[in-house]
């Protein structure tokens, strides 16, 4: 869904949080070079439409499965990376 705005930010003590685009989530992050891994994510539970609580659950997951990590540099965004 366009209108959605997922954020993530990134804690230099490990933390990650951040907006699935209704609900917030929290949990931990593991940064080294290129490799990145998200563990632990909890989120919060308002109800939203279910368009909209079905991309924020695919988000959640892409998170734990993200493995690797790049900055696409024209689009200004971040690039998670599943390498399975």
């Amino acid at each position: 869904l366009d209108r959605i705005q997922t954020t993530v930010v990134l804690g230099a003590d490990g933390a990650v949080s951040g907006s699935g685009g209704c609900n917030s989530y929290s949990g931990k992050a593991k940064l080294s070079g290129a490799s990145l891994r998200f563990g632990g994510l909890s989120s919060s539970r308002m109800a939203c439409t279910p368009a909209v609580m079905a991309q924020e659950q695919k988000i959640l997951l892409a998170l734990e499965g993200t493995l690797a990590w790049r900055i696409d540099p024209v689009k200004r965004k971040l690039i998670l990376i599943d390498l399975t």
